[in-house]
């Protein structure tokens, strides 16, 4: 058994900010923009003041922004005094959410996903009022972005393109659509391809989508969660580990080495960077303790 952990980095917002020069191509008449960060409500760790300011500084002056999370995200949309929408900088979403995003788009607003390809992990609230992964036996990414006209490649699927990238294709885009690349970059067989880019609808969508799809330091598909939450899916899953015969248990990791804010591969250990304990740790110690009493 290998890999069994749970990050708890803190979203940060990335240095890589090529999406902010979307926002002159998407809507060039406007200066200053009423903005909504759409946190996904799912990772444990809603974004405090200091994530705000920093995204608000990649706004042109003037702009404002709100944290809103999925819940009362629709009421806001319908109050009408918001410009623009900027998903979690990581492909995930709250599924609740795509409809309002849609509606949105299809009013003229403008939405952010630069974070890889968009809509690619879906959450759902479960009965206990908790949020979690919704796993598809299918392709997670194209039910959603086939309602914005979209698909997608990657390397898996086209051998000539780099590993860290993501690519959102027009195939599915309708008449009066189009996409104007903001970044471009060869793949193996020297053909440009747009990496970050505007779509600019004119279909019964009359807005803009504003994606990037690099997938470098500080893009992660994997979602962090508090450090409570951390200590209580380890010791659950070396219970289950113990109930089905494994001999032994490791944590990924031990230590983290905390180097990144938001870069999940910096934050799985059970101890911090200064190997103080997370909840993690003291859990797996009791759980280990009480299991050896007699």
């Amino acid at each position: 058994m290998t890999e069994i952990g749970w990050p708890t980095h803190r979203l940060g917002v990335p240095e890589r900010a090529v999406w902010t020069n979307g926002l002159a191509v998407a809507r060039p008449d406007l200066k200053a923009w009423r903005a909504v960060y759409a946190s996904s409500d799912a990772d444990g760790t809603p974004p405090d003041e200091a994530f705000r300011s920093t995204l608000l500084a990649r706004l042109p002056p003037g702009s404002t922004l709100a944290i809103c999370t999925a819940t009362p995200l629709k009421a806001r949309l319908q109050k009408g005094d918001v410009d623009l929408v900027i998903l979690p900088f990581t492909t995930s979403y709250a599924e609740e959410t795509l409809d309002d995003l849609y509606g949105f788009v299809r009013a003229g607003g403008t939405v952010v996903a630069a974070g890889g390809i968009p809509f690619g992990a879906r959450f759902r609230r479960l009965a206990d009022g908790r949020w979690g992964k919704v796993r598809n036996l299918g392709d997670e990414w194209m039910p959603a972005l086939r309602k914005f006209h979209l698909g997608y490649s990657a390397f898996w699927i086209d051998k000539a393109l780099p590993e860290n990238v993501r690519i959102v294709t027009g195939e599915n885009l309708h008449p009066g659509d189009r996409i104007v690349p903001l970044e471009t970059i060869r793949d193996k067989n020297g053909k440009s391809v747009p990496l970050a880019l505007v779509v600019k609808y004119g279909s019964e969508l009359t807005g803009n989508l504003i994606v990037d799809g690099y997938w470098g330091v500080g893009y992660d598909s994997i979602d962090p969660v508090s450090e409570e939450t951390q200590a209580a899916y380890l010791v659950r899953a070396a219970e289950i580990a113990a109930a089905e015969g494994v001999a032994r248990f490791y944590p990924y990791e031990l230590r983290a080495s905390e180097k990144k804010t938001g870069w999940s591969e910096d934050h799985f250990g059970i101890l911090h960077a200064d190997l103080s304990p997370k909840p993690a740790y003291t859990a797996l110690t009791d759980w280990a303790t009480a299991r050896r009493s007699p």
